[in-house]
């Protein structure tokens, strides 16, 4: 891997040199990654676990409260040192009181944050929100007075409260008009979340030209996920104009740069994908180990899939499964599928798993019961089937093939007749 990641450090690296021996890089193992992104009809969130990516404060100091209820930029024109003024006012050093203040504002956030899902339970449910009102009222003025004492994430949360269950406390336009001015708040007072948080929720909405607004902004800001979403934008023509793969390519590159993973994955992917069309500096193999590094398990995936085909870099079946096995404990769900066959004996690129049958029913239903795409789920639900068809369990198959023919998966409904059939010989057959 050394060789591999100083390969490219005296020129550029392109598609044309990274392309495997193999006719096809991008073949069925890579199917299942790929399929949704190039048949994409929607736009989605940016993804939820590489969200809070850039460092930055989430406080305003000038508005902390010293424990004597001094305001800290009262004191601060006074000119005094904060050091000896903290030691003599508090027998505490400046950054032990600052360190103080930080925790009492972080745990009060939490215990509003630990009520919130029990309050949103209860308004899903159908309770009346008249009768929730008090807690509601009493949970924005805690956020409040969090946010004048110089918490920015009170001030997002505060935000993010309107946006979300506002509309049962007063009209929704109001709702939402004050969630997006507490966030946008938040973002004047340099919290790096607010940009991308605004630019998902008008997704999610169905509002593509304000999340583009808000995308807009935060990439102007430096914010990675931004410029990741604008990537997705330019990909998929969401944007100001058609598709433009060398558009979201450099927004990729760019995003990259500062260190978010899924650019990094993404990018990759188009150079396997769009042969002599892309160039970047520095090889994958390095690109995704450091993607991998910060936890990405998509990088795992690609990087398995890599390995196992071979190329340049050489066929490394051993080191694939590694990665597939940690593709999916990382909670991948393409990783859990393609774990699931090399473990059942269908991988038809054998790497070298001992099988393991009871292994490999875990890892399909991991899939089927966690919070994945419904063509994800489908697949899983049809290898399901084949292992059940195989033990001559027709019923469980037959359960497990309609669960797939239900989420649109192809062939499903043939499956579920060839298993009936099978079901009836047999059952004619035990007659006999």
């Amino acid at each position: 891997m050394a060789e591999a990641a100083n390969a490219t450090s005296s020129h550029d690296f392109t598609a044309r040199q990274f392309n495997p021996t193999q006719p096809n890089l991008v073949g069925s193992s890579f199917s299942i990654v790929w399929s949704t992104a190039m048949t994409r009809n929607s736009l989605y969130a940016s993804p939820e676990k590489y969200r809070a990516t850039t460092v930055a404060t989430a406080y305003q100091y000038d508005k902390f409260l010293f424990p004597n209820g001094q305001i800290l930029c009262d004191v601060g024109p006074l000119g005094p040192d904060l050091d000896a003024y903290c030691k003599t006012h508090f027998q505490r050093s400046w950054p032990a009181v600052i360190l103080e203040i930080e925790c009492s504002l972080a745990e009060r956030l939490r215990g509003v944050e630990k009520r919130l899902p029990a309050l949103e339970a209860l308004l899903i449910d159908g309770q009346a929100p008249e009768t929730l009102r008090p807690v509601f009222q009493d949970i924005i003025d805690t956020l409040s007075e969090l946010v004048e004492h110089g918490c920015l994430n009170a001030q997002m949360r505060l935000g993010l409260l309107y946006l979300s269950i506002g509309r049962y406390f007063e009209p929704d336009d109001k709702a939402q008009r004050r969630g997006v001015e507490a966030i946008l708040g938040a973002q004047r007072n340099g919290h790096p979340n607010a940009a991308f948080t605004l630019g998902d929720h008008y997704v999610e909405k169905g509002s593509l030209e304000d999340a583009f607004r808000f995308y807009k902004m935060g990439d102007q800001q430096g914010c990675a996920v931004c410029c990741y979403q604008l990537g997705q934008f330019a990909e998929y023509g969401f944007g100001e104009g058609a598709e433009n793969l060398h558009a979201a390519f450099e927004f990729y590159k760019r995003s990259s740069k500062n260190f978010y993973p899924p650019a990094t994955v993404r990018m990759i992917e188009m150079i396997m994908e769009n042969e002599d069309s892309f160039m970047i500096a520095q090889s994958p193999i390095h690109l995704l180990t450091q993607a991998m590094d910060m936890g990405c398990a998509e990088a795992m995936l690609l990087l398995a899939q890599i390995y196992e085909r071979g190329g340049m870099f050489g066929r490394e079946p051993w080191l694939a499964a590694s990665l597939f096995r940690r593709a999916a404990v990382a909670g991948n769900p393409s990783a859990q599928l393609k774990l699931g066959q090399i473990l059942d004996g269908s991988d038809l690129l054998a790497l070298p798993l001992a099988e393991d049958i009871e292994e490999s029913i875990e890892w399909y239903y991991r899939v089927i019961t966690d919070q994945n795409k419904s063509e994800v789920r489908g697949l899983a639900h049809m290898y399901l089937g084949r292992i059940y068809f195989r033990m001559r369990d027709f019923g469980s198959a037959q359960l497990q093939y309609e669960a797939a023919a239900a989420l649109g998966v192809t062939d499903a409904e043939v499956m579920v007749k060839l298993v009936r059939d099978a079901d009836d010989e047999f059952f004619g057959q035990e007659l006999d």
